[in-house]
């Protein structure tokens, strides 16, 4: 019966001590989640204040290209530079016979 006894008595401290080790475990993985929890915020709150300064800069240099590049808007004098000398350089051009002719 005293060993019925102490057998009971070891197996419920055993008991007790993993009880125990379970607790700990817990604890650790509670605090574990909330570090990452902190983790992620911080993160969350870095990447935000990036995109706004980014969305900052974005918005500077729109401005930037609305005032300032596009306002020159292309006359009709721009556009009758070109192709200008594209006929007379045809004309004066060689001709694909005569290149033949000279490479014989």
């Amino acid at each position: 019966m005293i060993e019925r006894r102490r057998k009971e008595d070891q197996d419920q401290r055993v008991k007790a001590e993993w009880d125990a080790q379970l607790i700990h475990q817990e604890n650790i993985a509670l605090l574990m989640e909330q570090e990452n929890k902190e983790r992620r915020f911080d993160f969350n709150k870095k990447v935000s204040s990036q995109n706004t300064e980014l969305s900052y800069e974005q918005r500077r240099q729109q401005e930037f290209l609305e005032k300032v590049v596009y306002t020159n808007v292309p006359t009709k004098e721009f556009f009758d530079q070109f192709n200008t000398t594209s006929k007379m350089m045809m004309a004066t051009a060689p001709s694909v016979d005569d290149t033949h002719k000279i490479f014989q």
